[in-house]
């Protein structure tokens, strides 16, 4: 249900002053009833002009992608009994989301798409093909979804364990169904991670199929907005598999199926950036990813 109150006496603008006692506290009341609201300023002639992607911006939704590239929108979080699959197709992503919100899709060609929810309609049942509001190639897949925001740091990295870090999302927007190029990948070569940089994290953790686990300082990464980056880990045999960054002093957490491990002593791992590393300790997944 969609309620639209008009809001007299509203703080800094004139209006009669019996309306300036109950306007002041009209937030107020609000939050004491619980009542989720947004303040919709734009006026259009003597009446409000209201968006109903900003009122449904303040709930939560679930955005799902499959393997086949489908895309659906599901109302309310982890309501999987509402996800619907053709013969033969799975799930590949869940991500909570508002509808309000922007996606960054990042391509196995190294190439990072954007999708603003606010803008595309997605049909019931089974979705709408992804490639309804992308022009990913038939070849290409989708191998990471983040949210758009502006003033995050993110990670991408080759499955030939070279990467940077982009000092901030605004620089990956895309604003054609073509995305951006972001990652320069070599035949045979592909995106494998690409994923925010929390402010706060000082470490980088690197993982590949041979099962050696290097760790070395974020200062050490590359700052860039594109191109093939730099050397992260040298190894004789294997793919990168997976990256994470972290607080040093707090460890870094591995997440299973059913449990979530914490590895806090990590000082024989600790090395420069393009070491070979060590193997990992024990314990670690044997999927040689953190989640």
């Amino acid at each position: 249900m969609l309620v639209m109150i008009g809001w007299r006496g509203e703080p800094g603008v004139k209006d009669e002053p019996q309306h300036t006692v109950t306007g002041s506290r009209q937030n107020d009341a609000l939050n004491a009833m619980g009542i989720p609201f947004k303040e919709v300023r734009a006026i259009l002639h003597t009446g409000f002009c209201v968006c109903w992607n900003q009122w449904c911006g303040l709930f939560n939704n679930d955005i799902v992608l499959s393997k086949n590239n489908w895309v659906q929108f599901i109302k309310g979080h982890e309501n999987f009994k509402a996800i619907k699959y053709k013969d033969g197709d799975e799930e590949k992503f869940v991500k909570l989301v508002k509808n309000t919100d922007k996606l960054l899709l990042a391509s196995n060609s190294g190439r990072i798409f954007t999708l603003s929810l606010s803008n595309i309609i997605i049909n019931k049942g089974f979705g709408s093909p992804l490639r309804l509001f992308i022009d990913l190639p038939s070849e290409d897949s989708i191998e990471a979804i983040n949210l758009f925001n502006k003033q995050q740091n993110m990670l991408v990295a080759s499955s030939e364990y070279k990467g940077f870090i982009i000092p901030n999302m605004e620089s990956l927007l895309a604003y054609t169904k073509l995305g951006k190029n972001v990652l320069e990948v070599s035949p045979g070569e592909k995106l494998v991670v690409c994923k925010p940089v929390s402010q706060e994290d000082d470490s980088i953790a690197i993982i590949g199929e041979n099962h050696k686990l290097l760790i070395f300082k974020i200062s050490e990464m590359a700052l860039q907005n594109k191109g093939k980056g730099v050397i992260l880990q040298k190894a004789k045999q294997g793919k990168l598999t997976d990256i994470q960054t972290f607080v040093f002093s707090e460890g870094i957490t591995c997440k299973r199926e059913n449990s979530t491990k914490i590895f806090n002593d990590l000082e024989l791992w600790l090395g420069k950036r393009a070491q070979s590393g060590r193997l990992a300790p024990r314990g670690f997944p044997r999927s040689n990813r953190f989640s």
